[in-house]
């Protein structure tokens, strides 16, 4: 199966929406899964009627934001490892 935003989950809060991402190749308890990634984020702003694919998207793009940071951080260490 190909890897799909498979579940959406949002929580209103007093700091933002949490909004859960449930990512995979399989749906969720499927063993034979090879790739799930889960994130929570937590969305600064409420949004009032949104559309499911905004904060979708706006909750990946700080999770991108946060998993690049850990990259550059990685491919640093990895670097300095190596001089």
């Amino acid at each position: 199966m190909p890897v799909e935003l498979r579940e959406t989950t949002i929580t209103p809060s007093a700091g933002g929406d949490v909004v859960q991402l449930y990512i995979s190749d399989a749906v969720r308890g499927d063993e034979a899964a090879e790739i799930v990634l889960q994130f929570h984020v937590r969305l600064g702003k409420s949004h009032k009627n949104p559309l499911l694919t905004q904060v979708q998207r706006d909750a990946l793009k700080v999770a991108r934001d946060h998993v690049g940071d850990i990259l550059q951080g990685l491919a640093q260490a990895a670097q300095e490892g190596l001089d």
